[in-house]
């Protein structure tokens, strides 16, 4: 993996963003991902993995608000659209593992 920190900053869902891209290589698998971070919002310290968000992270803090990826040709995006402040259960034996 290659982190590299662009200098870009966009507003996403009321917060300011800074991006960071990230290029990676495995065996058939090459792909980048445009990581739009923010400092400013209100939960931070997260692991979230499928967001490359782990605690301690040393290529970059913050919560990850928008990720653009390509990965062999396929671009798929994850944007946080909106926040809210309510109670939210969810029940984990709804979904499904998927692996990560």
């Amino acid at each position: 993996f290659s982190y590299k920190k662009t200098g870009n900053t966009k507003t996403i869902a009321g917060y300011s963003c800074e991006e960071y891209k990230v290029d990676y290589s495995y065996v058939n698998n090459n792909g980048s991902a445009s990581l739009w971070v923010s400092t400013d919002f209100p939960v931070q310290n997260m692991q979230l993995p499928m967001l490359g968000m782990t605690l301690n992270n040393p290529y970059y803090s913050g919560f990850v608000m928008e990720m653009n990826m390509t990965n062999n040709g396929k671009t798929n995006t994850i944007r946080v659209i909106g926040v809210s402040n309510s109670s939210l259960k969810i029940n984990a034996g709804d979904f499904k593992k998927m692996g990560f």
